[in-house]
C-alpha cells in the first residue's frame, strides 16, 4: 500500500512540475515564423543604393537530443522571401533556402528560455526589377537567437543575424549586401 501511494504521489508531482520544465526536457524541435528587417547595404561595383529590406521566413530548428547542462548541437533550415527597395527606384526579391548548424543552451534557472548560436549558409534566386534579370543568390553569416517557450509550447523570440556576405550574379554585375538583420520569431515546439 505504501509503495502504491509513493508511486501515485511521485507521478502526480512529476506531472505537476513537468509543464514548466518541458522546454528543457524535450530538446528543441521547433517550427517558427520569422519577420523583420534585413540589411539594406546593397552595392554593385562602386555604387551603393540600398534603401530598405524586409524578410519573412518559415524556420525549423532541431536538437539531436535533450539539451544537457552545457547545451547541445542544433541544426535547422528555413525558407525565406526577402524584398529590397533601392534608392532612386527599383527593387529586388529573393527566395532563399538557408541551412543552420550550431549550439543551443537553456538556462537552468529559467528552463523555458534558451539561446541559439549558429552559422548559416543560404542559396536561392534573386530577381532585380521584375522582368529584368535573375541570378543565383548566396548568403552566409552568424546567427544569435533567444526564444521563450510557454507551457502551451508556443514561443516568441528575437533572431539576430550578422550577414557577412549576400551576393547575387545579375546581368549588370554582382549585387552585394551585408550587415545586421533583426528578425522577430513566433512558433511552436512540436
Amino acid at each position: 500500500m505504501r509503495l502504491r501511494s509513493l508511486v501515485l504521489t511521485s507521478t502526480l508531482t512529476a506531472l505537476a512540475l513537468g509543464s514548466p520544465l518541458a522546454a528543457a526536457d524535450q530538446g528543441i524541435n521547433d517550427l517558427r515564423g520569422l519577420i523583420g528587417f534585413w540589411p539594406a547595404n546593397h552595392e554593385s561595383g562602386n555604387s551603393e543604393f540600398g534603401d530598405d529590406s524586409y524578410r519573412i521566413a518559415i524556420e525549423y530548428m532541431r536538437s539531436l537530443k535533450e539539451l544537457e547542462d552545457i547545451g547541445g548541437f542544433i541544426w535547422g533550415i528555413d525558407l525565406s522571401y526577402t524584398d529590397s527597395g533601392f534608392d532612386g527606384g527599383g527593387d529586388a526579391q529573393a527566395i532563399v533556402v538557408t541551412g543552420h548548424a550550431g549550439w543551443a543552451y537553456a538556462l537552468e534557472q529559467v528552463p523555458e528560455l534558451h539561446f541559439e548560436g549558429t552559422g548559416f549558409l543560404g542559396l536561392g534566386n534573386e530577381q532585380v526589377d521584375p522582368g529584368d534579370s535573375d541570378g543565383l543568390y548566396r548568403e552566409f553569416g552568424l546567427r544569435a537567437a533567444g526564444y521563450y517557450t510557454f507551457d502551451s509550447d508556443w514561443q516568441v523570440g528575437l533572431d539576430l543575424r550578422l550577414v557577412l556576405d549576400a551576393e547575387s550574379n545579375q546581368d549588370g554585375g554582382d549585387l552585394e549586401n551585408d550587415g545586421l538583420a533583426v528578425l522577430f520569431g513566433f512558433g511552436k515546439r512540436l
